[in-house]
Order: C-alpha cells, then sequence, then structure tokens
C-alpha cells in the first residue's frame, strides 16, 4: 500500500499498523488513532495485509463521493467467492452460515 501511494497516488499519507490483536480490537484501535491524530485527514483506510489492490482502486474509492465506501475482497480460490456475505444462521454442528450471493 505504501508503494501504491508514493508511485501512483498525488496523495499525502499517514501509514499506521496494528499487529497481533483480535480484529475487530485492532480496526477499533486504528479508528480511535485516526480521530485523534493531529492532521485531522479526510478518509481512513484500512487495508489487510494478505491483500492486493488494483493501482486505481483507491481513486475510484474516493471518486464516488459518499460518506463511506468499501471495496468487495474476493478469497483466492476457484470459484472465486466474497469475503462477507449476509449472515443466516448457525447449522446444527455450530457453524457459522452465509449467503455469499448477498454481499453486504
Amino acid at each position: 500500500m505504501r508503494s501504491l501511494f508514493a508511485t501512483h497516488l498525488q496523495r499525502q499519507a499517514v501509514f499506521d499498523v496494528v499487529e497481533g490483536q483480535a480484529i475487530d480490537v485492532g480496526r477499533n484501535a486504528i479508528c480511535r488513532r485516526f480521530l485523534d491524530h493531529p492532521v485531522h485527514a479526510e478518509w481512513l483506510l484500512m487495508h489487510d495485509s494478505d491483500a492486493t489492490w488494483h493501482p486505481e482502486a483507491v481513486e475510484r474509492l474516493i471518486s464516488r463521493n459518499l460518506p463511506m465506501v468499501s471495496a468487495v475482497i474476493f478469497q483466492r480460490g476457484l470459484p472465486p467467492r466474497p469475503t462477507a456475505g449476509q449472515f443466516y444462521g448457525r447449522g446444527v454442528a455450530g457453524e457459522y452460515n452465509y449467503d455469499f450471493g448477498k454481499t453486504i
């Protein structure tokens, strides 16, 4: 992501990394740091270390001019499946079931 900002995007960026925590705890920490940061940036971008981006993806998200946008991230493999879907219940073995045809 740093190289994307350095080579393709003409924007100033502040980078922060949270490691070794549960995803929700880490994301909450990033949000708090974003809100408390003296730069008062206009946007917050969260990026997982195992995700790759098209060089124009960030600008395309920003160009939507909406208060919140998100990309749909797909798992590697065939068939491609989004990593988020609509929760519809738990199975008899306790597994969580999602409808990946209804991304949220």
